[in-house]
């Protein structure tokens, strides 16, 4: 699996791929809790650019301080392996040019929908799972959880290795119809 992540990474194209998606995950989970502080700000004509900058750089950056030290962890690799999990995906695509295993396709769509939910912070547990339990009624079943609501974003490191390793295996071994 090493020799077939060094193949795909050899290429910029993954690299740029594979950090442009980190960066655009961990910024949305870094200002999750102030979207509408940032649209309001960012959009805002009466103020500069450097002000817009600032801004957007120390929120950033509050990953230290609105993030226990586990969520901040695992918000990190989450949004690393996000990217490096896109990355994967577009270069078996490119290579295959004719779909998917259901297997890789299963892991791929476990792996950035485990992503996207598990992402959260100290004060909101999950930012995205929990109002959806919310809504069926089983908000309060994470406050039962051992560490309430953080085992999400664990898990979705796990599924997004997980998916990662499906992908690196397809990449390396590639099924093949045997009609062709």
């Amino acid at each position: 699996m090493i020799q077939t992540f060094l193949r795909v990474f050899r290429s910029p194209l993954s690299w740029g791929l594979a950090c442009s998606i980190a960066l655009v995950a961990f910024l949305g989970a870094t200002w999750a809790s102030n979207i509408m502080l940032v649209w309001d700000f960012l959009s805002s004509p009466g103020v500069s650019l450097e002000a817009k900058a600032k801004l957007v750089f120390y929120l950033s950056t509050s990953i230290g301080t609105n993030f226990n030290p586990l969520a901040a962890t695992y918000t990190i690799l989450i949004s690393v392996l996000f990217g490096v999990n896109v990355a994967l995906a577009v270069f078996y695509v490119r290579a295959r040019r004719s779909g998917s295993s259901a297997l890789q396709t299963g892991a791929g769509i476990g792996g950035f929908i485990s992503g996207i939910l598990g992402m959260g912070c100290a004060a909101c547990g999950s930012a995205l799972l929990l109002p959806v339990l919310s809504l069926i009624g089983a908000g309060g079943l994470v406050s039962v959880l051992p560490l309430h609501g953080q085992e999400f974003g664990i898990m979705s490191v796990a599924l997004l290795i997980v998916s990662s390793a499906v992908l690196l295996k397809q990449i390396a071994n590639p099924a093949v119809c045997p009609i062709e």
